[in-house]
């Protein structure tokens, strides 16, 4: 496994349905160094601390391999790195061989995989895409 991106954001507040809502889901790459700690990346803001960010949910990846299936499937060739929210895009990274309990080393960071991302209304914002939730 290799990271191809590590991407961070910071809170930004769109319109929903006629409403206002803040979302930390537009990652952009940086080439930065990153700092994990115990709650989220250090540079990267999370708006519902409820569902993301905190322990257990400190660092979201994605595998790079999906993004052409989802580039396909959304009819957009722009689809990129960072662009489900993910914090480190990782090149083979197959979740029929990673479990719950797993640990990765990135960098000098040892991170274990703690649960499954469950996808939100946020995405589908981000994705600029009703159905694709």
């Amino acid at each position: 496994m290799e990271i191809t991106s590590t991407n961070i954001s910071k809170i930004k507040t769109v319109v929903h349905n006629g409403k206002e809502v803040k979302t930390g889901i537009f990652k952009t790459p940086t080439n930065e160094p990153v700092v994990i700690e115990k709650l989220n990346i250090i540079g990267d803001e999370q708006a519902d601390l409820v569902n993301h960010g905190g322990i257990d949910k400190a660092v979201y990846a994605f595998s790079h391999n999906h993004y052409d299936y989802w580039k396909r499937t959304l009819k957009n060739d722009d689809l990129a790195v960072g662009s489900f929210g993910e914090n480190f895009t990782i090149l083979e990274l197959d979740e029929q061989n990673i479990h719950i309990g797993d640990r990765i080393r990135v960098g000098t960071a040892l991170l274990e995989v703690s649960q499954p991302r469950v996808p939100c209304f946020k995405l589908a914002i981000a994705l600029n895409n009703k159905q694709s939730l």
